[in-house]
């Protein structure tokens, strides 16, 4: 959750998410200058980071608030995947004054309500009203109370599809436990014949979607050209082939996971990928003269970020793969500022860019590295 509350000349920026792999490439390189708001006399900028690590965003926080993770704190996880939500129980407390996020998010939705009723802008307060949660089963039944107030969910497995994707009207705590890990896939419904909670395990299978006539409706798309903040990626399309050669994409590496915000810690994984890197197919690899381990610069009318080269076939010819964060090095600055108006979002991919190569393999670096291919379970 990234949160901005402007009063007046006051900001208030609080980024909170407990497991920390969104906060570091937003916040810590995505800002002018790779680095993240910073308290400025002239804006009153007052920056809040809610995590369970001490990441790059706590470096210009004017408040840190501690979270506990999973395990420290009985906890609902939905899998982005298959929509799977489960209990998961807590077996250890938490270090020092730790608290699960809906904890802290509580206190502070007292402390607002409170300072609202003493201004007299009961108003305002009542937005913060009931959050003296107890448990996180008080949470739920919030939610419960008053997101899916009103909500029909009692429908055929065939309208399935016409609930929001992550719904789960009636699904407790009690329920969760009840079903152990077997979980249940939201949308959540319940069968108009027995009464019971129903999962869904494929959206869609009846082709009824979630339209006024349940149709299918396909927004398309438009040129690039008719969006002003899209001109840098219309310019790489058109752009001389010879000074950008390859198309750039970024993203993320299973052995590292997310932004390493916990694998920098594991002396087994800093020694496997000690340096960001890109990956480039073999063919290329011959064209650059480089080899596994090189140091290239790649660059563009956007920026440059410096690798280590991994040569694999998990490329196609004429594109380049690099991973998008590493704790000595991100592909941010490499991006194109372009949102799509549609979706809203960012097209951190497809630029064009140019490889140099800036020096061998260095022997610190090469004794540790891991050149096994990812793309591949052999």
């Amino acid at each position: 959750m990234l949160g901005r509350v402007d009063r007046n000349a006051f900001k208030f920026h609080w980024a909170a998410l407990s497991l920390g792999w969104l906060i570091d490439p937003i916040l810590a390189h995505s800002m002018p200058l790779g680095r993240p708001p910073q308290h400025d006399k002239t804006n009153g900028l007052f920056v809040t980071v809610q995590n369970i690590y001490m990441v790059e965003s706590t470096r210009d926080a004017h408040l840190i608030l501690p979270a506990a993770q999973w395990g420290e704190a009985e906890n609902i996880s939905l899998n982005c995947g298959d929509r799977l939500m489960r209990l998961d129980d807590r077996f250890m407390d938490p270090p020092g004054d730790a608290k699960p996020d809906w904890e802290i998010h509580g206190l502070v939705g007292q402390k607002l309500e409170a300072l609202y009723k003493a201004d007299g802008k009961e108003d305002v307060a009542k937005r913060f009203a009931g959050m003296d949660w107890k448990h996180g089963a008080d949470v739920v039944k919030s939610i419960q109370d008053d997101l899916y107030a009103g909500m029909d969910t009692k429908i055929p497995a065939s309208r399935a599809s016409t609930l929001d994707p992550e719904s789960f009207k009636g699904v407790d705590y009690a329920y969760l436990r009840k079903v152990g890990q077997k979980g249940i896939q939201t949308p959540v419904r319940t069968d108009p014949t027995t009464g019971d909670l129903v999962g869904t395990k494929r959206l869609y299978s009846t082709f009824f979607f979630m339209t006024k006539d349940g149709k299918f409706s396909w927004y398309g798309t438009r040129p690039w050209d008719d969006y002003a903040s899209a001109t840098v990626v219309a310019g790489y399309l058109k752009s001389d082939r010879s000074k950008y050669p390859f198309w750039f994409t970024m993203g993320r590496s299973q052995p590292l996971w997310q932004t390493s915000y916990h694998m920098r810690h594991l002396p087994e994984k800093t020694e496997a990928t000690p340096l960001p890197f890109v990956q480039i197919n073999p063919a290329d690899v011959k064209k650059l003269g480089v080899s596994d381990g090189d140091i290239v610069m790649i660059h563009n009318d956007q920026g440059n970020e410096t690798f280590a080269v991994y040569e694999t076939d998990a490329v196609p010819v004429g594109t380049v793969f690099a991973l998008m964060y590493h704790w000595l090095g991100t592909s941010n600055s490499l991006t194109s500022p372009y949102t799509d108006p549609m979706s809203t979002n960012p097209w951190y991919k497809g630029t064009r860019v140019g490889i140099r190569k800036l020096s061998g393999g260095l022997a610190s670096v090469m004794a540790t590295t891991s050149f096994q291919p990812t793309n591949t379970f052999t």
